[in-house]
């Protein structure tokens, strides 16, 4: 029981990390839920990596999730140290651009090679995190916000494309604007349902 208080103290001051210094109460509430993402998403890259490295070894994958694990972590303790729009800021790219560098990174040697495979688990990854911004920013702080949004939303759009441009079948058909709409309508509805009713609330 000792052991279960102690954890929940040392879990409520990493939370708390620069928190009650920010100002007003929607402020402390927004740099709480950035150490809380930040946190939790680190904790599952852990396992995600250390997965991935007990499996295929040490690749390139391993160290992009090595990198993001340290730059999540750095996000709360930037917060201690008050600088709450740059780690905010930084939990809005971090994920979706790991996601980029993990998928393109090492394939840049195999460009106009590789097969063209749009995985769901990839699409799962960028869509919630593209919604990061709306947790952590609040509706008053437009720009910034709207920043965020603009970031996750043209990484979402261009990604598929990028995969189709530098793959293998590229060569054998160009990438139309049917193809485009084809392969984000169902995402474009799902992202805008989330961000919608997270929005709302």
């Amino acid at each position: 029981m000792e052991t279960f208080y102690r954890l929940n103290s040392w879990l409520e001051k990493i939370i708390s990390s620069g928190a009650h210094e920010a100002g007003p109460r929607s402020k402390i509430r927004s740099i709480q839920l950035t150490n809380a993402i930040a946190l939790i998403t680190a904790l599952l890259f852990i396992m995600l990596v250390a997965y991935l490295i007990f499996r295929n070894g040490w690749s390139v994958v391993g160290l992009v999730g090595l990198l993001t694990i340290t730059v999540l972590l750095s996000v709360i303790v930037l917060n201690r140290f008050r600088m709450y729009n740059f780690s905010r800021g930084l939990m809005c790219i971090t994920i979706p651009l790991a996601v980029l560098a993990a998928i393109f990174l090492p394939r840049i040697s195999m460009i106009g090679q590789y097969a063209y495979f749009r995985s769901p688990e990839v699409y799962c990854i960028l869509i919630t995190s593209s919604v990061i911004p709306l947790l952590i920013f609040s509706l008053r702080e437009k720009k910034a916000l709207l920043s965020g949004l603009l970031i996750n939303v043209l990484i979402l759009l261009l990604f598929d494309i990028c995969l189709y441009r530098f793959s293998s079948s590229n060569g054998q058909a160009p990438y139309t604007v049917l193809r485009f709409v084809s392969a984000h309508l169902v995402i474009v509805i799902m992202y805008l349902f989330l961000a919608g009713s997270i929005a709302f609330l």
